[in-house]
């Protein structure tokens, strides 16, 4: 999922279609700019014969298309980055799906990596799962509105960071249903906290497999272990040790 261009995403987008062809279908979720960006991945992707591969949503549409605002109001950004795979699975109707944003690199095999949780059945997978005990200064907390007849105990509110992760159709579902009810907040509290609530099975990536290195969304210079898979900051000096870890 992209609302940019560059060749760098490009190549990601065609090594992740390289090494999982014929195995999962595989798409690009593309933020329809209506100009350059649109235009450029529908040159590239012709040239590259997967121009069947693109999927466009105008943000301006998804709330009219889904039925329920974004947090940010009239803006997707931030909170509301699952919308696009609302409304794409109302017309794909997978078992699951997995969403990987542009910014994400893996160095691995990505076919390997995916059948690594094939018989995991979690609903929700994804990296730095925590409640909130485990996380109170956590910044999305407070996006969380909650319809008027539900009312959670602390212990009940999750938090998972996703620019990497899977969900299943029933996740999704509950989900849409949830905002449907009047459920808003930062989607890496609403998804978690509302499939939690449900009964519905949260995993961590690291569970299963080692595929990122540490457990820090936001680390800080005090750490002896750095997450290679966070928000900030951005890191140079320490990958050269990590070269035999798979990295996200």
């Amino acid at each position: 999922m992209t609302h940019q261009w560059s060749w760098s995403i490009a190549k990601r987008f065609t090594r992740l279609l390289s090494e999982v062809n014929q195995k999962v279908d595989c798409f690009l979720l593309l933020h329809d700019d209506e100009g350059s960006v649109c235009q450029q991945w529908l040159q590239f992707l012709e040239s590259i014969g997967a121009q069947t591969q693109l999927k466009r949503f105008s943000p301006k549409n998804l709330t009219m298309q889904l039925g329920y605002p974004y947090l940010n109001g009239l803006q997707m950004l931030p909170g509301s980055v699952h919308f696009p795979l609302l409304n794409f699975s109302r017309s794909y109707r997978y078992q699951y799906y997995w969403v990987i944003e542009s910014d994400v690199e893996y160095r691995g095999n990505w076919l390997t990596f995916l059948n690594t949780y094939r018989e995991c059945q979690a609903a929700l997978l994804g990296a730095h799962i925590h409640c909130h005990r485990e996380c109170p200064t956590y910044w999305w907390w407070n996006s969380l509105t909650l319809p008027s007849d539900i009312h959670l105990a602390v212990d009940d509110l999750h938090k998972a960071f996703l620019p990497i992760c899977r969900l299943s159709a029933d996740a999704l579902d509950l989900i849409d249903e949830a905002h449907r009810l009047g459920w808003r907040g930062h989607q890496e509290v609403l998804i978690p906290t509302v499939l939690h609530l449900n009964g519905q099975a949260i995993q961590d990536f690291s569970q299963t497999a080692e595929c990122y290195l540490g457990d820090s969304q936001n680390p800080c210079w005090s750490r002896t272990r750095l997450s290679t898979l966070r928000w900030r900051i951005v890191q140079h000096l320490f990958c050269k040790s990590l070269q035999a870890i798979p990295l996200g």
